[in-house]
């Protein structure tokens, strides 16, 4: 009676499996014993010899075999059975009805236990869901909390369990910027999808960085933000701004961001007539963090600027990062300022290299920077053009930034206005009859070195241009378009060409030619009365026909009567 026995097997199968005609489906039978057994299937309508005996060996608490059917058919629906047998105990078995579904409908659907999870920064977090669908061979993708699809790693990592059809993601180390909501959504093969999400709530001290322009004009409002990275988030009271080492007092804090929830975006608005660091800090359960960063007040462009001021205001500043040469082309005669200037916070007073022949000032200096300048004079041919060059040296390391611009000097050309390309007048107004409907352009070709301005007036009002109303202007400004004429579109126009200190005014008045209108009206007459004319003789020409055809047919009848009567 104290002889060991075999308990009888389990027959299982995985949990995301349907019994369906075409589809493959696999049973596991499993045993509690630590020698070595034999497992025995005997399928419907099979003898147990066409499922060869598996023999299990080991010392395993449990020992299990499994059957495999790779395409369902329904004669393999009915009762299997597995038979274990093992040396020196009676042999035991289990059975299982398995129905074999012809058909079923596709469907997905993800559970999930839990909904968040609130831990701290450094812990592993694994978050699992289980998957029920038809067919069972899905697809799956996670997203992370700014919806955008995941990216394994060694720290953030995805698993799937085929056999307990779950789906796993797993952090080794949660950081603060995992904070927030994370989804999996599962596909099948007809674009069925189901999908699951969790909050994940990184419990941390705060982390703070302050962002501010890069620079700032003297006395001139500007904003700086503060970013906190916390949980739990960091009340408002416990929220300091200080300038230098000087608490300040801020009336309208507020988080004005779209963040996870455990970011805050606070904003103040400041002025500062010199350089100075603004700094941040908060604090919540878990700890404390500040930081500062400077705020670089200048009078300048930029932190240090080499820049050409010319014509009508026109700006050409080579950019702080440059490592090329950047060019600018000016005119004869042009204004000319080259300016090379440092904010004297930051940098060494500047070196100022210009070519042979061009003269330029001694060092400037104001509370804020330090600068030389060329002489602003007018462009000269031979004189000004070449390669100018702006030095000098960060003060925090000694090292040496250089900035370059290349001038080139073109030649001064008057304006005039190409007569034979336009059709408005100098001096005058050009009469021009315009056909109703027909589209029309009118041509102002002025040219010269600089380009010209050129501006238009419609009976000494500006021009307006509408495309949808069909009144457009060219890219160069020279030509309006008008797509349809009309009364509409009468009218004078007037081309203002502007160049230097000269202004040139050319003329063109548009009207409709009225004789060629009446004249169109008169052919339209004509043409209408014609096929009036020749509708009235179609339809009579038909009548006589019809008439004629009727004659010949009585005379028809009448022969064949007398015919008949002998006559």
């Amino acid at each position: 009676s104290d002889r060991p026995s075999l308990q009888r097997p389990q027959i299982s199968s995985p949990s995301n499996t349907n019994f369906v005609v075409g589809h493959p489906f696999t049973l596991y039978c499993t045993v509690a014993w630590n020698k070595a057994v034999t497992f025995t299937w005997t399928k419907p309508d099979y003898t147990d010899t066409d499922q060869p005996s598996e023999t299990v060996n080991g010392n395993n608490a449990s020992k299990n075999a499994s059957l495999v059917v790779e395409n369902a058919s329904l004669k393999d629906a009915g009762k299997y059975t597995c038979s274990v047998s093992a040396m020196g105990v009676s042999p035991v078995e289990s059975s299982k009805d398995i129905n074999i579904l012809e058909t079923m409908e596709p469907f997905v659907n993800v559970t999930s236990d839990i909904k968040y999870v609130n831990d701290m920064e450094g812990n592993s977090v694994d978050w699992g869901c289980s998957v029920r669908s038809f067919p069972n061979n899905f697809v799956f993708t996670y997203y992370t909390p700014q919806n955008q699809p995941l990216v394994e790693d060694t720290r953030v990592s995805t698993e799937r369990n085929t056999e307990m059809s779950e789906l796993w993601l797993g952090f080794t180390k949660i950081l603060p910027q995992d904070f927030g909501t994370w989804r999996v959504v599962v596909t099948i093969d007809n674009g069925l999808s189901d999908s699951k999400s969790i909050e994940i709530r990184v419990i941390s001290a705060p982390v703070v960085s302050v962002m501010v322009p890069y620079h700032v004009a003297p006395d001139v409002q500007f904003d700086s933000t503060c970013f906190i990275t916390a949980y739990p988030m960091p009340p408002f009271k416990s929220i300091n701004w200080k300038i230098n080492d000087t608490q300040i007092q801020v009336d309208a804090l507020k988080d004005s961001s779209q963040h996870a929830g455990n970011v805050m975006e606070l904003e103040v608005r400041q002025q500062m007539q010199y350089s100075s660091y603004i700094g941040c800090s908060a604090q919540n359960r878990i700890g404390s963090a500040e930081n500062r960063t400077l705020v670089v007040v200048t009078d300048l462009m930029d932190r240090w600027v080499l820049q050409h001021d010319g014509r009508e205001g026109m700006r050409m500043l080579v950019k702080e990062d440059s490592t090329l040469v950047e060019q600018v082309v000016v005119v004869e005669n042009d204004p000319f300022l080259i300016t090379c200037a440092v904010t004297s916070l930051l940098y060494e007073s500047p070196t100022f290299t210009v070519p042979d022949g061009v003269s330029k000032s001694s060092e400037i200096k104001t509370q804020y920077s330090s600068s030389a300048t060329t002489m602003n004079s007018p462009v000269r041919l031979g004189q000004h053009a070449g390669e100018y060059q702006c030095s000098t040296r960060l003060l925090a390391n000694s090292q040496t930034y250089s900035k370059y611009l290349e001038v080139i000097v073109e030649e001064e050309i008057a304006v005039k206005l190409n007569e034979e390309t336009s059709n408005v007048l100098l001096d005058d107004v050009a009469d021009i009859a315009v056909m109703a409907v027909e589209g029309f352009t009118v041509v102002c070709d002025a040219s010269g070195n600089p380009p010209p301005l050129i501006k238009w007036k419609k009976d000494n009002d500006p021009l307006q241009f509408n495309e949808e109303e069909g009144t457009t202007l060219s890219d160069d400004g020279t030509k309006v378009q008008i797509r349809y004429f009309s009364a509409e579109n009468q009218g004078l126009y007037s081309c203002i060409i502007t160049w230097r200190n000269t202004v040139l005014t050319a003329e063109a008045n548009l009207y409709l030619n009225v004789s060629m209108t009446l004249a169109n009206k008169v052919m339209l007459s004509l043409a209408v009365a014609v096929i009036i004319v020749l509708v009235s003789a179609s339809v009579y020409l038909v009548k006589k026909l019809k008439k004629e055809k009727a004659k010949s047919e009585e005379q028809k009848r009448t022969q064949k009567y007398l015919f008949q009567e002998g006559n």
